[in-house]
């Protein structure tokens, strides 16, 4: 139904344009095709086609070419102030015929967040289907046709240890940029000591290889190892790494902390980032789109914490006996956030998922949040239909 409405608004608004344009036409009078004068300029004939009586119907064009019509409209055309105001009129309409669907698109999410128990306002969600993201934006994901989200281009209240993700990205890509092994070895300074979580070793005053610290780092959690490569990378290229990636929602800047230690040059800001640019980041790197993604893949599937996504997807698959398969999974955790970020398999569409909650250490309303998105996808079928080999 959301579909019929949408395509209807589309429908509606090209007809608004392409009365305009045909009024407009009388303006020009019938010319070919092939070349339309406007004031001292000659358009394409894309851009002749707002000036022809005859031309296509508004059905047979699509926003984004009615778009590039209007916008073809040289500056110094007679018909250019009442293009440009047209074109702002149908932008508005497109966004509000794109958020509509969006929003049924995305409703699905409010009956699990309610089973959650949790205030929606705590809630960040987003969820894409890999295999359809090559070449989407890293940023913004809210209208891509393969995610769905709750609040995903809202930071959370904290990063928590979701943050090491961007961090394993961005070490990545500087080895590669630079034609550095991942065997090499740093030295871990004493300076970046913190306490670790129960299970994280790493010793200071000592040697690790890259690929050694960078595992610990993501399946560990391992706060030492963060901070030795916070230091390594450098913030600066940590953050010129994000916005060449997009993810321009993603802050890298303070080290991590135990209870009590705080590591030497901790940082001024705090470390921000958005379920949309962390789901962004599993997808691209699921999708081997980057050298070392696959590394990366190995140490988010052995990651130690496994009690939200691994446990929920666990206890679905053998309650419905679907085909429900987790992948890999980063988790994180303080006092103002608990989330995860995780690949998984349903029904043969794999997925990435991040959710993250506000101000909560509830791990039953994390896992009920995943295992209601995971059934309604085993239910439901995948987000976007895929060609299969």
């Amino acid at each position: 139904m959301s579909g019929l409405w949408y395509t209807a608004a589309i429908a509606a608004t090209t007809g608004v344009i392409f009365s305009v344009a045909s009024s407009l036409s009388q303006n020009l009078g019938s010319q070919n095709l092939g070349s339309q004068n406007f004031g001292s300029q000659r358009l394409s004939p894309t851009a002749a086609i707002i000036g022809h009586s005859s031309a296509k119907t508004p059905s047979a064009l699509s926003d984004v070419a009615t778009l590039e019509i209007l916008s073809s409209v040289p500056d110094n055309a007679q018909i250019h102030s009442q293009a440009a105001a047209k074109k702002a009129q149908y932008k508005t309409l497109l966004a509000t015929a794109q958020g509509k669907l969006n929003a049924d698109n995305n409703s699905f999410l409010s009956p699990i967040i309610q089973a959650a128990r949790v205030s929606p306002a705590q809630v960040h969600i987003t969820l894409c289907q890999l295999g359809t993201m090559a070449g989407s934006p890293s940023g913004d994901l809210s209208s891509q046709p393969q995610c769905r989200h709750h609040q995903g281009d809202q930071p959370m209240a904290s990063a928590a240890s979701l943050i090491k993700l961007p961090i394993a990205i961005a070490l990545l890509d500087k080895v590669t940029k630079e034609n550095i092994d991942l065997s090499e070895k740093i030295y871990i300074d004493p300076g970046n000591f913190t306490e670790n979580a129960a299970g994280a070793y790493i010793e200071t005053n000592e040697q690790y290889s890259l690929n050694q610290v960078m595992t610990r780092m993501i399946n560990q959690s391992n706060n030492i190892a963060t901070n030795q490569l916070i230091d390594y990378v450098g913030r600066a290229q940590l953050a010129k790494t994000m916005a060449e990636r997009g993810y321009s929602n993603t802050l890298v800047d303070h080290k991590l902390a135990g209870d009590r230690i705080l590591p030497a040059n901790p940082g001024s800001q705090s470390n921000r980032t958005t379920t949309h640019d962390i789901t962004a980041m599993m997808a691209h790197t699921y999708g081997l789109e980057n050298p070392g993604d696959e590394i990366l893949i190995t140490a988010l599937a052995t990651q130690s914490d496994r009690e939200f996504g691994h446990q929920a997807l666990r206890e679905l698959e053998d309650e419905l006996g679907s085909n429900i398969k987790w992948l890999g999974e980063k988790t994180g955790q303080n006092n103002r956030v608990i989330g995860t970020t995780l690949a998984m398999m349903v029904n043969n569409e794999r997925y990435a998922l991040t959710v993250a909650i506000d101000y909560s250490a509830d791990p039953d309303a994390m896992r009920t949040l995943i295992s209601g998105i995971a059934q309604h996808l085993a239910e439901t079928g995948p987000l976007v239909e895929t060609q299969r080999r």
